[in-house]
């Protein structure tokens, strides 16, 4: 079957646009999920701000020597020695300020005599302004411009050109224009006047600066001597800030799981906060590349339909081999599958923005912790919210770690049942969240957490692989059709 060439054409052009409006929907899920990882790195850095502040509590010798302990590179030590240092220096600065002459006096200089004293200089400038007013108008500027006052008369070529250029008149209305105004005075006394009530505005001016800058340097000095003297009454909330800051730099850059021995039951949920907001930013990033990538899958295809469509109208009229599968069949499957990728994504970032159960978070850590297991924090999202994750199939291909976690651990699906379970028995037999020996042995051998050296029989589980398998049979079956083409 063949097509014509405007047929070819069109073609080509339907399967651009189809391929276009689906790099438009990526794009849009793509910005929508870097929208929601921004919010999460925002809400990751409150989350640090506040586990450092419950971690430093008040602040204590004790405490801040146990935490550095933990977390060397915070150098907590070294912030209250600075702390301290900052402190002397600052008992020696008030000291100093409270003996100047000038902050003794403070409260009556910035009360009554700034004030009053800038108030004179207003009054004088606003006087010699007034006496300043007749000169400027637009004539006498002009002639002073001109130097008419040392030059009356232009002569030579210079005269020649000016009475050309009309300059000539326009000084003699000018001139005329000021004798009106001050009759009976000569140009040069007149200029002499106004060149002295010029350099009279000029000294009061200054004068006036100089006041500024007196009162602005006292009460500069009466801040810094509140502000020293604040930190001095307020010292040990200042030190634990301080130290608060540093441990908030310190946790940023380490991994929060392995500080779960050296740490209470206390701090169990804002830790916890911590690392599920870690693994939402990771799980955003995992979606990004993903979409980044059948975005870019789609611009090939553009390019490769755009650079045949271009050869094809270079051809003569006739006929070209039809192109079905690659112009209509491909490209129409493609957008079947763009929608359900789209709606998949949307799906698992919901999933991601709605978990907010962060002590039972905390719960399968210090769970798992205790008892030397591991757990998948994509699955206590996908257990924790009423916005479940699509199938499997998609979320193993858009997220690493799940793929790799399911097969070290020979699972294939979400450990439901496990999850309740657990999440039961920690919330049962850990109270405020310390943990007691009283958790029954067949619980440490079950491997729903990623137990070392064991193996899983338990058929809850392999029943719900097979429902899970059943139920997105579907969707398999349109990956599968996508991928061969």
């Amino acid at each position: 079957m063949n097509w014509s060439k405007s047929q070819a054409v069109s073609k080509a052009q339907e399967a651009i646009d189809n391929y276009n409006e689906q790099i438009q929907a990526f794009t849009g899920e793509r910005d929508d999920t870097a929208r929601n990882a921004d919010l999460w790195k925002q809400v990751l850095d409150d989350a640090h701000e506040d586990l450092a502040g419950a971690w430093i509590g008040p602040g204590s010798e004790q405490r801040i020597k146990a935490v550095s302990a933990v977390v060397p590179h915070a150098n907590l030590e070294e912030v209250v020695a600075k702390c301290d240092a900052e402190l002397e220096a600052n008992r020696e600065r008030v000291s100093e300020i409270a003996n100047d002459p000038s902050y003794r006096d403070h409260q009556r200089l910035l009360g009554s005599e700034f004030p009053e004293k800038l108030k004179d200089i207003e009054s004088r400038l606003d006087q010699v302004g007034a006496e300043l007013e007749p000169f400027q108008t637009e004539e006498f500027q002009f002639l002073v411009e001109e130097k008419l006052h040392l030059e009356p008369k232009a002569s030579g070529v210079r005269g020649i050109w000016e009475g050309i250029t009309g300059k000539t008149r326009r000084k003699t209305q000018a001139l005329e224009k000021v004798h009106e105004m001050f009759p009976n005075e000569a140009m040069t006394a007149l200029v002499d006047r106004y060149e002295g009530l010029e350099r009279k505005r000029d000294g009061v001016g200054s004068e006036r600066n100089a006041a500024l800058a007196a009162q602005a340097s006292l009460l500069a000095l009466v801040e810094e001597f509140l502000a020293k003297s604040g930190m001095i009454e307020n010292y040990e909330e200042y030190r634990t800030l301080a130290v608060k800051r540093a441990l908030k730099s310190g946790i940023e850059e380490m991994d929060l799981e392995a500080i779960i021995p050296h740490v209470g039951a206390s701090l169990k949920t804002p830790l916890a906060k911590c690392v599920a907001l870690r693994k939402k930013i990771d799980y955003a990033v995992d979606l990004m590349n993903y979409l980044e990538g059948e975005i870019e899958d789609r611009r090939k295809r553009v390019l490769s339909i755009s650079g045949t469509q271009a050869k094809w109208r270079r051809y003569p009229k006739g006929s070209v081999p039809a192109k079905s599968k690659w112009l209509e069949d491909v490209p129409n499957m493609k957008r079947e599958g763009t929608h359900k990728r789209t709606r998949w994504s949307r799906q698992s970032r919901e999933c991601l923005h709605y978990y907010d159960d962060y002590n039972t978070f905390g719960n399968h850590l210090w769970h798992c912790h205790h008892y030397g297991r591991t757990f998948l924090a994509f699955d206590v999202f996908n257990h924790g919210v009423s916005h479940r994750m699509p199938y499997e199939g998609f979320t193993r291909e858009v997220i690493p770690e799940l793929a790799e976690y399911r097969d070290l651990h020979d699972q294939d699906g979400p450990p439901k049942e496990l999850l309740d379970e657990h999440s039961q028995n920690v919330s049962e037999d850990s109270g405020e969240g310390e943990f007691t020996d009283e958790v029954p042995l067949e619980d440490c051998e079950s491997d729903g957490f990623g137990l070392e050296d064991s193996e899983s029989n338990d058929p809850a589980l392999e029943d719900a692989a097979a429902e899970a398998i059943a139920d997105h049979l579907d969707d398999y079956d349109t990956a599968a059709s996508e991928d061969a083409s």
